[in-house]
């Protein structure tokens, strides 16, 4: 097949997509490198130690450090749009602020539903379980991220349920020889980023130094961001059989937040920010500590891991309660949590067959002391703020969080072709709380056990002349407990009737639980004249009961009772000598099965999501790339009466390369689109709608080395 052929070729599976319900996950998103990522590739997080991605029994994406780059991209969450599977919300309109969705589940940046890890390690905060995408280590000291979709309670535990991220760094591994990366742009509403990565001999092998750099004034009106992240990682001891290293990781984040926009804000000036939120802002910090060792004894491989972490931060937030009327107060808080583990790689035992035992074992200790404080207000029955100044304590509480968690794995290959997985864990956490204020408040404790279980087979039903193909289909339960604010968070709200406050935590609250089913495809075959075809196509159904939401007409989180979330992932891509493409296709499906609204989909999440792309090399140092995004079938309501406007996106990336370096420009929204990602119908039931609207056109350009 000629080049031209083979690009024709291309054309025809991105057009298709859609139509034939498609060509599933890319395990290389776009690149022609020799070093680009396979679907062969050796992946950790899909079973907590390498294996090959496609013997994989879930549904895995890995993206190097190299692809990253080559991406327009604000944070690390930007990798997961070209992920079928993932949407990412913008509340900040830039991709500063990025919220995540996925097989159906949204936490709306109160909670999440996919645990996020740097280096193997939850980075999930501990009393919402958001991620401060922001704050994670610089592309520069990317090594690569590995995503996998689907319940990961069975190795990951708590909230694994729409899928776990892994995000892996340079320092994670030795390094042998002196290596620098670097990347800064600067561009569109006074943004600037700038990372940097430095791997040098350091004792007998190698220590790695990388920090990173974001400003921005923001698209909106009130939503100027900075953030500062610094990472070390060094080897304590090294030896033949044994390894044992120290990271030390700090950020510093400082942000206003624009909040969302009413519908007649929003027509009058999508860049300006209501009065409500004008005091928002929020300033953190958070400081870590790990240790990991391993250690080779005979067929197996030990792993060991103690952390520390400490996080302070104070923000004012504003809660909107009806058009131009909220709530502001002020939250001083700091959390602190200790967390060690302990996992055996077993390989090769006596049973019959090729196969691989993990066993581990973790525990964590949390703790959260929060503290409530009224904003000075000119009209204390309005509760508005006026000056924006700290006034007097209004609650404060200590809540705790201890875990304890077993997991076993255990996979074995009958015959050359055919792999089969089982394994499962068991957590159990303790939740408590003891209110200091007001007086009188009562305390609480609750403890939740949860038995996660998770089998599958893999086969590999072709193997030759260039192609590979495998199977799999895979059995699994996960679930989600309900984090600590919203079990116990003491902030009270207004209401115009007795008791005249009221808090939206609910200590009645129960774990989620989910049962999936999936099955999937990975497809490889070579494409001459050198060219590459990668596809792959993943189906599940999950059942969840107790799923929590919030309920508007309480006013508070619930368990909403049952609801069934079905869904199609699916991508090809196709690389060539000069040129590759890439489509990718998501339907979610996820509806309610109980209540007064059984058989209407849940609200905010897209039906359909198309992501497509090309990159192209006409000459050796001239490289551009075009990326589109098209989302549809968002409701606004319970009711499905209410839809977000349909949207679709366009960026563009050039870059040139000389002596080393790499100059490059990125415009995101070439088009100009004007749209808005999500949105919520006004609580108070006025009918009034509320929106995040994204950034129009913006342009970046900057200067990247040692990729």
């Amino acid at each position: 097949m000629t080049h031209v052929a083979a690009l024709k070729m291309t054309a025809v599976l991105t057009l298709t997509v859609p139509a034939v319900v498609a060509l599933a996950i890319p395990a290389a998103l776009t690149a022609q490198r020799s070093d680009t990522t396979r679907l062969s590739a050796v992946v950790v997080t899909a079973e907590r130690a390498p294996s090959a991605l496609s013997s994989s029994v879930s549904a895995v994406t890995r993206v190097s450090g190299a692809e990253l780059a080559k991406m327009p991209h604000v944070t690390l969450a930007d990798v997961l749009r070209l992920a079928p599977g993932f949407n990412v919300i913008d509340f900040d309109g830039l991709g500063y602020d990025p919220q995540l969705m996925a097989r159906g589940f949204y936490g709306g940046g109160e909670a999440e539903y996919v645990v996020v890890l740097v280096n193997g390690r939850p980075v999930n905060q501990l009393h919402t379980g958001v991620v401060a995408w922001d704050a994670l280590p610089p592309v520069a000291s990317i090594e690569a991220v590995e995503i996998v979709r689907g319940g990961g309670s069975s190795l990951y535990g708590d909230a694994a349920v729409a899928g776990v991220v892994n995000v892996i760094t340079r320092g994670a591994r030795p390094m042998q020889a002196q290596s620098i990366r670097f990347d800064a742009a600067g561009g569109s509403a006074g943004t600037f980023r700038a990372g940097a990565d430095v791997a040098a001999p350091f004792m007998w092998k190698g220590a790695s130094i990388s920090a990173g750099l974001d400003r921005t004034d923001g698209y909106r009106k009130h939503a100027e961001r900075t953030t500062g992240r610094a990472r070390a990682s060094a080897p304590l001891l090294e030896g033949v059989d044994s390894r044992l290293g120290l990271t030390l990781a700090s950020s510093w984040r400082a942000f206003d937040e624009p909040g969302p926009l009413l519908d007649s804000l929003l027509a009058a000036n999508r860049k300006s920010s209501d009065d409500l939120f004008r005091f928002d802002h929020t300033k953190d910090q958070t400081h870590s500590l790990i240790l990991d060792g391993q250690r080779q004894s005979g067929r197996t491989r030990f792993s060991a891991t103690a952390t520390g972490e400490y996080r302070a931060f104070d923000a004012v937030r504003t809660i909107a309660l009806a058009p131009g009327y909220g709530d502001t107060k002020q939250r001083d808080a700091t959390t602190a949590r200790a967390g060690a583990g302990l996992q055996a790689e077993i390989t090769d035992s006596p049973l019959p067959g090729r196969d691989r035992l993990i066993v581990g074992a973790e525990g964590s200790y949390g703790k959260l002391d929060t503290k409530y404080y009224n904003v000075l207000t000119d009209d204390r029955s309005a509760y508005r703020a006026a000056s924006g100044a700290r006034g007097a304590l209004d609650t404060e509480g200590l809540s705790r969080r201890d875990a304890v968690a077993a997991y076993a794995d255990y996979s074995v290959r009958p015959t050359s072709a055919l792999r089969l997985s089982f394994g499962g864990r068991v957590d159990r956490l303790n939740d408590t709380f003891d209110p200091q204020l007001p007086a009188g408040g009562t305390n609480a404790s609750t403890t939740h056990t949860a038995f996660s279980p998770k089998g599958g087979l893999n086969y590999q039903y072709q193997d030759g002349d260039g192609r590979t193909g495998n199977a799999y289909v895979s059995l699994s339960r996960s679930f989600k407990a309900p984090t600590l604010d919203q079990l116990y968070d003491q902030r009270r709200l207004p209401v115009p009737f007795p008791p005249y406050t009221i808090t939206t935590s609910n200590t009645a609250l129960q774990p989620q639980h989910g049962t999936s089913v999936e099955g999937g495809l990975y497809q490889e075959a070579a494409l001459s004249p050198g060219g590459r075809l990668a596809a792959s196509i993943s189906g599940y159904q999950i059942a969840m009961r107790d799923e929590l939401d919030f309920d508007v007409g309480q006013f508070k989180y619930v368990n909403i009772g049952k609801s069934r979330h079905r869904g199609l992932e699916a991508s090809a891509n196709v690389e060539g000598a000069s040129a590759s493409v890439f489509a990718a296709y998501t339907l979610q499906d996820a509806t309610s099965r109980s209540g007064s609204n059984e058989g209407n989909r849940l609200k905010a999440i897209p039906r359909h999501t198309l992501n497509g792309g090309i990159t192209v090399t006409p000459v050796a140092s001239f490289d551009a790339a075009l990326f589109a995004t098209n989302v549809r079938g968002v409701f606004l309501d319970d009711a499905n009466t209410v839809t977000l406007p349909n949207y679709t996106r366009v960026d563009l990336r050039f870059g040139v390369r000389a002596a080393g370096q790499s100059l490059f420009a990125e415009l995101r929204n070439v088009l100009d689109a004007r749209y808005s990602q999500t949105g919520f119908m006004d609580p108070a039931g006025t009918g009034a709608l509320y929106f995040y609207p994204a950034a129009g056109r913006t342009i970046s350009v900057g200067l990247r080395s040692g990729f």
